[in-house]
């Protein structure tokens, strides 16, 4: 004797739909959390003292160092700055250290200087796209409401007559 089979209700469907992604969400929030995705880019090596162009166009930039020795940052010209000291957080990729976020407004070319004490080599790239303790808030709150919609969904799913 065959089994008759039975469709799933369209709301059970929806409901585990919501679950899976809900899941999923939290999963993406977590590896970025934890660094595993949009840990920053260390990008180009720059010559400590040396002034250099940093491109300000797609949000801040992040001044990396091979220790833990903080360098320091002027801007060039006459333009709306901002220098954030990340020492309190353990930003590293591929060996670097993330130790300053700099913004410059208007968008567009800057000239900065930067120096370190020997014997630190320095390179200006791309932050982590979690960089700051209010954004490690953000994060967290994100991955609690996403795994509570996503259990809340599942049991729902589940408990659900068809």
């Amino acid at each position: 004797m065959n089994p008759i089979p039975v469709a799933a209700s369209p709301v059970r469907v929806l409901l585990a739909t919501g679950a899976v992604i809900a899941f999923a969400g939290a999963l993406t929030v977590g590896a970025l959390l934890a660094g595993l995705l949009g840990s920053g880019d260390p990008g180009e090596p720059i010559e400590a003292g040396t002034p250099v162009t940093i491109t300000f166009s797609d949000g801040p930039r992040m001044v990396w160092s091979t220790t833990d020795t903080e360098p320091a940052c002027e801007p060039g010209g006459q333009v709306s700055t901002s220098i954030m000291p990340t020492r309190d957080q353990d930003i590293t990729t591929h060996g670097w250290r993330g130790l300053l976020l700099l913004t410059a407004s208007p968008p567009g070319d800057h000239e900065w200087t930067c120096t370190a004490p020997e014997p630190a080599r320095l390179s200006v790239g791309t932050p982590p796209l979690i960089h700051d303790a209010r954004g490690q808030v953000y994060a967290i709150q994100g991955i609690t409401a996403l795994t509570a919609a996503a259990l809340t969904l599942t049991v729902l799913a589940a408990r659900r007559p068809t």
